[in-house]
């Protein structure tokens, strides 16, 4: 009988020692991206730039990442504003603004 007792004792004391196991919470994927300047001036005698996009992946998945499976896919854009666009015509042989249509919030 002290035998079963002291047996109990220990497997209550070994549930009630040892605190539970917390669920860890998994770390959330994240994305660190920049760029080589932060405005390309378009002005009239504009041919192009070269822009650079760089950056990297925090604490990525495992394994997509082995599998190869993280695609990146930027747009770049301004910021929105309204743009007018006019349809031009000859009217007694000087070309003039006949119609117009704004469009908001354009990029």
């Amino acid at each position: 009988m002290k035998g079963m007792k002291a047996l109990a004792t220990v497997a209550l004391l070994s549930l009630t020692a040892a605190p539970p196991a917390k669920a860890q919470t998994p770390l959330t994927e994240g994305i660190q991206i920049g760029l080589s300047t932060d405005a390309v001036s378009i002005t009239a005698g504009f041919s192009g730039a070269d822009l650079t996009i760089f950056g990297s992946l925090e604490n990525p998945d495992p394994l997509v990442a082995r599998q190869g499976r993280y695609d990146v896919i930027v747009v770049l854009e301004g910021p929105p504003k309204p743009v007018v666009v006019r349809r031009k015509d000859r009217v007694l042989g000087v070309w003039i603004n006949l119609d117009s249509e704004t469009f908001e919030n354009v990029p």
